[in-house]
């Protein structure tokens, strides 16, 4: 009888164990207590990573929900049995790409906060890129102001600048200037002195220069000079040296010549100073009318007759006839001296 007993409060305590761990794996409970005898926590083990086991002396094992909260508002918090609690994240998508999505962590709301795009500099300009979602930073193409005398600059914390142009050349020659229209201009100066015997220039460093003009004709017969009114002269020196007795010439290369005339003296004592203030006595003497024993051609002249007197009418040895012949000579001298003489002053007019 006794072991009848046993037998059915075995057989009844066997199908206590199999509804409950039935009820076990169905159950949406936090915590579940299952009536089945146990030692330990371990004996209770479900294979479920979504429960805490523990063994209680008198319920049996109790299972208990693992929390898989992690205080983010910002996720959808999740536990699957093989794997365990697992945390999707909240999307907060307004479809804007340059728009900074955020998730408030405390109660998980999104919010849409735009893009800022700045490099702090003044001299780009930023903006969001609607396509990529990327920040642009352009420079700034062209700091105009449409003034040719400055300088326009960008200046990256201080944007466009624009500052006067120097137009100075460094060069004393030019008067430096600038207009909106064509910039800087370099006017030269003038340097000119009004003076025609000087060459007018001009250098940067030292400024107006003004250099004579030369005048030398590497000419010895002439007197070379520059004067404002003239400009550039060159006169012909006299050679006369007031004595009868010498030809008077000039050389261009050695300058005046005064050549003796042979046997030739001055006749100092001559009362008509008017016509012949100063004569020229001896041999070689011969007064050509209008002709200066002076001028290098009369003296040619008289040479030319002395040769041709002396050619035909040769000394002989009766001295009446010699004075008959150098009486006759003198008549032919004085008549070809008079038609040489018309002709030399003709030709000096």
């Amino acid at each position: 009888m006794m072991i009848i007993l046993l037998f059915i409060i075995f057989i009844q305590l066997g199908n206590c164990q199999i509804e409950n761990k039935t009820n076990a794996t169905t159950t949406t409970t936090t915590t579940t207590t299952t009536r089945r005898y146990c030692n330990n926590d371990e004996s209770c083990n479900d294979d479920n990573l979504c429960t805490n086991e523990k063994c209680d002396p008198v319920d049996g094992c109790i299972y208990e929900d693992v929390s898989c909260d992690d205080g983010n508002g910002c996720t959808k918090d999740s536990c699957h049995s093989l794997t365990g609690c697992f945390y999707k994240r909240v999307v907060c998508d307004d479809n804007d790409k340059c728009t900074d999505n955020i998730c408030n962590p405390e109660n998980g709301t999104c919010s849409f906060r735009r893009r800022i795009c700045t490099d702090n500099n003044d001299c780009t300009m930023d903006w969001c890129n609607q396509l990529t979602g990327e920040c642009v930073y352009q420079p700034v193409l062209v700091c105009e102001d449409y003034n040719s005398c400055t300088i326009d600059v960008c200046n990256e914390y201080k944007g466009c600048q624009f500052f006067n142009r120097t137009c100075d050349d460094r060069c004393v020659c030019t008067i430096d200037t600038c207009t909106n229209s064509t910039g800087c201009i370099h006017t030269p100066i003038s340097c000119d002195d009004n003076n025609d015997c000087t060459i007018d220039n001009c250098d940067c460093k030292r400024g107006c220069i003004h250099k004579e003009l030369p005048v030398d004709d590497f000419n010895n017969c002439t007197f070379d000079q520059c004067s404002h009114e003239h400009g550039i002269t060159h006169t012909p020196i006299s050679c006369d040296d007031n004595n009868d007795c010498t030809v008077d010439s000039c050389d261009i290369s050695i300058g005046c010549i005064n050549d003796q005339i042979p046997d030739c003296t001055i006749n100092t004592s001559s009362n008509n100073s008017q016509n012949n203030p100063k004569d020229c006595i001896g041999e070689n003497c011969i007064n050509i009318p209008f002709c200066s024993i002076k001028d290098k051609k009369c003296f040619e002249l008289v040479e030319e007759i002395k040769r041709n007197q002396t050619s035909q009418f040769p000394p002989t040895s009766s001295s009446s006839s010699s004075n008959y012949q150098i009486s006759k000579n003198k008549e032919i001298i004085i008549i070809s001296t008079l038609f040489l003489g018309t002709l030399t002053l003709i030709s000096k007019f």
